[in-house]
């Protein structure tokens, strides 16, 4: 929605009572300061409200001064981030939303066209471009910061809606916007509308999204718990297992230890192999008796779970590690000694399990089915006992991984097998100092989020499509009547009709009100016409008996009283023809004040005003036979017409009149010194060089711009008299 811009007029305009770059620089400094606070909304999410001063900035300033507040509001927001987005992203906001202000577009309607257009889509491309993990992210990102650019907007224009008699009277450069009633209705209704709703939506979202979260982590942490009471109860199965099997060999002769062993496997079939040692480490029974070969002698002195066994006379579970006798199968070994009931404390050998580990992928893929959730076990050492396929993790290997600590959300970790991937994860510590893992790509959760702000996006999309359609008709409603009486109005003025119209029933009462006031006035009017017609007639004699006295005054220049240059135009000719009559010489001088705009901007045009008045009396007494003419030409330009004149005495006179200029002594309202010169332009020739004024002016002209391009303050004088004598004596 637009409307026309309109200046005030130059009899009720107000200075501005501040200058705009330290208006800018003040708003951009609080802005910035308010966006070293960023407000945590979401996990992830930082509302900022420091941009509310671009918006404003944006409303009252020119573009240049509306980035530069951009540009400082955004400081902050470069170190939190940690990349210089910002900068292009609020600069190009600002700079757009603050030009369409100078062609009538409200600023809520530009900013919210500028997000959907530009700034979304180019947050989201710089995002995916430069971010890592922002091929996942950009969409996220991108949404975030529109809905942002939502709330401080409306926020924005709210507070410029409030305040605009306190902005527009004291520093506003954007000129103000004359718009129609049901405009004006129906931006208030849609600013109100849109901050409510905005506030409102991102709340209730708020809390649906960090349920959302806080279902993910429960589920995490819930699923690990599980997971590692599970392998609780395994494991102490087993360690149950080789206590039993010890116990029953240390009570029964050696030649049955071989039966025994096999019946114990049978019962405890989560063992991959089992194994009895003599006190020198030899193997000498093994479950399956298969893998005892008769003429193998396999002996594991140098395995921790026979060392520790044997040295600690308990219990013993090992890490992690790869088998190597009876196979090379990943497996923890739980191995204690076995005793002579004659020497308790003299162990004869040990008795071992390898853990068939295998049995943590089956209970994984029994609880968990379809589900995302995957899972990591790692021994006490960090050692990596099992893990999901899809992470191409290796047994054995470290579990190296980078935690990413969030004060917003839990925190992540990325596998380095996967780096461009961040899960997020529960970590249980099972009896035996195992760690168990769950973890859950954080794309999903991030698409959870997308999927939540999308629906909100459309949402509010359309509620404000809906909101403007309402506020349309309710503001056509409410300026029905008034349109009505303006039309009922014209016609009677234009008569058309000589009685007013039955208004419409559903007005409001204070305007039918008005519309019978209006009703009674306008009688009275044409009442008084014919009295008032008489009147003109007397005031239009008056005023023809005055015209012609200003026709008088026509002539001169209303500032310098010098001529103008309507009088430097029509009295030329009658100067030149004279001339041309005689055989006499014409000359024409073009005068420019140095750096007059500097002048104007520094001190004012007051200022600027007196000067030229100054010169001009200057110029009035150096030039003031009754032949010579000086004319205002435009702005700080002078022209000089002055015939009968020599080349010499005329570069005479205008060097001392340079040389005045110069000394002029001048000051402004507060005392302050000013100075100032001229450079001038002139032409000397016989007068019948040129019966037109332009052809002169052109020569004059390129003198003056001469003497600027040599460095102002200077005559630069085109002599064609003595050309003119050089032709005619070669003629003779």
């Amino acid at each position: 929605m637009t409307a026309v811009p309109t200046s005030t007029p130059p009899g009720n305009a107000q200075p501005n009572q501040f200058h705009p770059i330290a208006v800018a620089m003040v708003l951009g400094l609080i802005g910035a300061l308010i966006n070293c606070f960023p407000f945590p909304f979401l996990p992830e999410v930082e509302l900022i409200f420091g941009n509310t001063m671009i918006i404003v900035a944006a409303m009252c300033l020119k573009p240049q001064w509306a980035l530069l507040t951009a540009l400082l509001t955004a400081t902050p927001l470069y170190f939190t981030w940690g990349h210089p987005f910002a900068f292009l992203t609020f600069g190009l906001e600002a700079l757009t939303i603050s030009y369409l202000r100078t062609k009538g577009f409200y600023v809520l309607f530009a900013n919210i066209g500028y997000w959907c257009l530009i700034g979304m889509p180019l947050t989201g491309f710089l995002v995916w471009l430069n971010l890592e993990q922002g091929t996942v992210y950009w969409l996220f990102i991108a949404l975030k910061q529109g809905f942002n650019a939502a709330l401080y907007t409306t926020m924005g224009c709210l507070l410029g809606f409030l305040l605009s008699d306190q902005l527009n009277a004291n520093w506003s450069q954007q000129p103000p916007l004359k718009k129609k009633l049901r405009h004006q209705l129906n931006y208030a209704i849609v600013l109100v509308t849109t901050l409510g709703l905005s506030a409102t939506t991102l709340f209730i979202s708020r809390d649906l999204i960090l349920g959302a979260q806080e279902v993910v982590e429960t589920t995490l942490e819930d699923r690990s718990r599980k997971f590692a009471e599970i392998i609780d109860i395994s494991m102490k199965n087993q360690q149950s297992a080789i206590a039993l099997a010890a116990n029953w060999l240390s009570a029964i002769p050696a030649n049955q230890w071989q039966q025994s062993l096999e019946q114990v496997h049978q019962s405890y079939t989560g063992f991959l192999t089992m194994l009895v040692t003599d006190h020198n480490a030899n193997i000498i029974h093994a479950s399956p008796s298969k893998l005892l070969l008769v003429d193998a002698k396999l002996n594991v002195a140098d395995r921790d779970y026979f060392q520790q066994a044997m040295l600690t006379q308990s219990l013993y579970i090992s890490p992690v590690f790869k088998g190597r006798g009876f196979g090379n199968d990943t497996i923890v070994a739980i191995s204690t000694p076995i005793f002579d009931s004659a020497a308790p404390n003299q162990p004869k050998g040990i008795v071992e399990g390898s853990v068939d580990l295998s049995f943590i992928g089956k209970v994984t893929d029994a609880k968990l089915g379809s589900e995302a959730i995957k899972v990591v076990v790692t021994d006490q050492h960090d050692n990596i006992i099992y893990a999901h396929p899809s992470f191409n993790l290796e047994p054995l290997y470290l579990f190296d991984t980078e935690r990413v600590v969030d004060t917003s959300i839990q925190d992540r970790l990325i596998i380095e097998s996967l780096p461009d991937k961040q899960f997020a994860y529960a970590m249980t510590t099972a009896t035996m100092n195992w760690k168990i893992y769950t973890l859950i790509d954080y794309d999903v959760t991030v698409k959870e989020i997308e999927r939540e702000y999308l629906v909100i996006f459309f949402a509010l999309i359309f509620t404000l499509l809906l909101t403007t359609v309402l506020a349309h008709r309710i503001g056509n409603r409410i300026t029905r009547p008034l349109r009505f009486i303006i039309k009922q109005v014209n016609k009677y003025d234009n008569k058309t009709i000589t009685e007013f119209a039955p208004l419409y029933q559903v007005a409001a009462t204070e305007i039918d009100q008005l519309y019978n006031e209006l009703k009674s006035d306008k009688r009275s009017v044409k009442e008084y016409q014919q009295q008032l017609e008489f009147k003109v007639q007397e005031r239009t004699k008056e005023l023809n008996e005055a015209n012609q006295k200003l026709k008088a005054r026509a002539n001169i220049d209303s500032l310098t009283k010098v001529y103008n240059r309507h009088f430097l135009d029509s009295r030329f000719e009658q100067i030149q023809k004279a001339a041309q009559r005689s055989g006499d010489n014409l000359s024409v001088v073009m005068l420019d004040l140095d750096h007059f705009k500097r002048l104007n901007d520094t001190y004012g045009h007051i200022t600027g005003d007196n000067v030229l008045v100054a010169v001009a009396e200057v110029i009035s007494r150096a030039f003031s036979r009754e032949t010579d003419l000086v004319a205002r030409f435009g702005g700080e330009e002078f022209v000089i017409v002055a015939p009968y004149i020599s080349p010499e005495a005329l570069t005479r006179k205008l060097e001392s009149l340079r040389s005045a200029i110069a000394a002029l002594q001048l000051s402004d309202s507060s005392g302050r010194a000013i100075t100032t010169s001229a450079s001038f332009g002139a032409v000397i020739a016989k007068a019948s060089f040129a019966d037109n004024i332009v052809c002169w002016i052109k020569v004059a002209d390129a003198c003056l711009y001469q003497a600027k391009g040599n460095g102002r303050n200077r005559v630069v004088l085109d002599d064609q008299t003595a050309s003119e004598q050089m032709v005619a004596e070669a003629e003779l």
